[in-house]
């Protein structure tokens, strides 16, 4: 056999072989490159989502559980040292609460004034708790008892809050109660310690020791929070199957 027969010897047969090979392996590769910084941004991204909700699905999951109840807060059975027991995620309900420094502010924002209704989410402190409570339940109007300060009768306990000056006679007057879910300081979003502070300035009480009190979530109301994690599972278990193919067919290549 020859060339002018239009027919390849066997070197130039081994030749292409060889540079189909190379072709292949080289594909295999780039694929391989390509697949595999895909994968490492998908995983990024499943790792940075699945850790930034880690704490809202630890909350869901007591969907179903009862609120640790701290009562009354004005009665005697109430012990102030329970507090100490309390962390992130918690599910509370507490009632008769006093309310300090009671504001509409626009979470991350800069707090108006007392009694300024706006868009922003009902904030006040609590002196008996130290709980930085966020609700959107309309808050009590102590006006009409300020305007008549010096008729305001009291009880022992009001009294004894008055002369310790953790609150205002009109402050003791009034009251609010709360079921949610409670953060520690260092589990609070970003956007809301600017509120934390502020507070914090107005009750001369170290941010770092309170809680941010969420009134009204409660385990479980996040219903598209499950799917959400799914999905995210899912894109990161196909992202990793096709890059573990491409490093097969590439292993099989080489």
């Amino acid at each position: 056999m020859s060339q002018e027969d239009g027919l390849m010897t066997p070197e130039q047969i081994a030749e292409d072989m060889a540079a189909e090979k190379e072709f292949l392996r080289r594909s295999a590769r780039d694929r391989l490159i390509v697949r595999s910084v895909f994968s490492l941004l998908v995983l990024a991204l499943g790792a940075w989502f699945l850790t930034s909700t880690r704490l809202d699905i630890q909350y869901y999951l007591k969907k179903g559980s009862a609120p640790k109840d701290l009562g009354d807060l004005r009665s005697e059975s109430f012990d102030p040292k329970g507090l100490e027991a309390l962390g992130t995620n918690d599910y509370v309900r507490f009632s008769n609460d006093v309310l300090l420094f009671e504001e509409y502010v626009a979470m991350g924002g800069t707090p108006g004034r007392e009694g300024q209704e706006g868009s922003g989410t009902r904030v006040y402190y609590s002196p008996l708790t130290h709980f930085v409570v966020a609700t959107n339940q309309p808050l009590p109007d102590k006006t009409a008892f300020k305007e008549r300060d010096s008729l305001i009768q009291l009880d022992k306990w009001g009294l004894d809050m008055v002369v310790r000056k953790q609150a205002f006679a009109w402050d003791v007057m009034v009251a609010i109660g709360g079921e949610g879910r409670l953060l520690a300081y260092d589990d609070i979003p970003p956007d809301a310690l600017p509120a934390i502070s502020f507070m914090s300035n107005s009750g001369q009480y170290p941010k770092e020791k309170m809680f941010l009190f969420l009134d009204g979530e409660k385990p479980g109301d996040r219903q598209g929070l499950p799917a959400m994690v799914g999905l995210a599972v899912l894109i990161v278990a196909l992202s990793v199957a096709f890059w573990a193919q491409s490093l097969v067919r590439y292993v099989r290549c080489r």
